[in-house]
């Protein structure tokens, strides 16, 4: 028996992508003249005290620098100064204390468009603090070494990551699922999961944005007959009918795999690791990234077909 091959893609928009690669690099990405107009805070503050230096969009745009080129908090106070400098725009730069202070209680919002076709949902693991791969594998984990879950729903068809969550380790994705579509604000045609949603909870949550749920139930799931697993047992009629794999072909379910992708370039671009040590500042520096991710990818991406 011959091996079977893998199928090859080739880049038809090589010499766009190729541009936009490049362009990630530039400083005008994260620093525009809409932050520098809006670095100083002149609003008048919510309670007594003394009023803030900074916007949230001066934070932002530091922050956005941080985690674009790996910096610490103290470097990133550097390059924001030295760039004002060389931009000859007479703005002081964030102390690395206010920036640590204020990214506890940043308020963000990833962009979505007013409509989505696919949703696709996954989380993924982010290492806090422990060992390294090698060290854990040949002499052991130690108690100290954990990490958070890092759950995203991404639109297929612009790449766009449309909500983030931080939790704990142990909580079980289905959990996520309703606080995810709470965060999404655009009208959802349908959400594709994996086997692992496949609960009654995210059948319901699903429902309530009015929404088809793209789970493959398992395989000797049969049908409840009663809310909201009607589109469950949709779905396990359409494989009974046409085959599992033939089911994933007709419904577009394939298309959850995009979301792998989006795991992918955070953790290459980024990091797989949380340098922040407090829930608070972690869920912002996700945060952070998705944000940063969705500045790049609206530069371009590839367009593959298969060879």
């Amino acid at each position: 028996m011959t091996k079977k091959q893998k199928r090859r893609y080739r880049i038809r928009n090589w010499k766009q992508y190729n541009k936009a690669l490049i362009h990630r690099g530039s400083l005008t990405l994260w620093i525009d003249t809409r932050s520098t107009n809006a670095w100083l805070d002149s609003e008048r503050p919510p309670r007594r005290g003394r009023r803030r230096t900074y916007t949230d969009a001066a934070i932002t745009c530091a922050l956005l620098l941080r985690e674009a080129y790996h910096l610490p908090l103290r470097s990133t106070q550097g390059l924001v100064s030295s760039v004002l400098s060389l931009m000859q725009v007479k703005l002081p730069s964030p102390h690395y204390s206010t920036l640590c202070r204020r990214a506890r209680r940043l308020e963000l919002a990833l962009s979505a468009p007013k409509r989505v076709r696919h949703l696709v949902i996954d989380s993924t693991g982010l290492k806090v603090y422990g060992e390294g791969e090698w060290q854990a594998r040949s002499h052991g984990a130690s108690k100290r070494r954990t990490w958070r879950k890092l759950h995203i729903s991404m639109d297929a068809a612009t790449h766009q990551i449309t909500s983030a969550l931080i939790t704990d380790k142990d909580l079980l994705d289905r959990n996520a699922v309703a606080g995810l579509l709470e965060q999404t604000t655009s009208e959802v045609e349908r959400v594709c999961a994996d086997g692992a949603y496949d609960f009654e909870q995210c059948y319901r949550a699903i429902k309530k944005r009015e929404a088809l749920a793209l789970i493959p139930p398992r395989r000797d799931a049969v049908m409840r007959g009663r809310s909201p697993f009607e589109q469950r047992d949709e779905n396990v009629r359409g494989i009974q009918e046409l085959g599992r794999k033939q089911w994933k072909r007709r419904s577009s379910y394939h298309q959850r795999s995009l979301v792998e992708c989006a795991f992918f370039r955070l953790k290459t671009i980024f990091s797989d690791k949380l340098r922040s040590r407090t829930e608070e500042r972690q869920k912002m520096e996700a945060t952070i990234r998705c944000v940063a991710l969705n500045r790049m990818t609206k530069l371009g991406m590839p367009r593959s077909v298969a060879v």
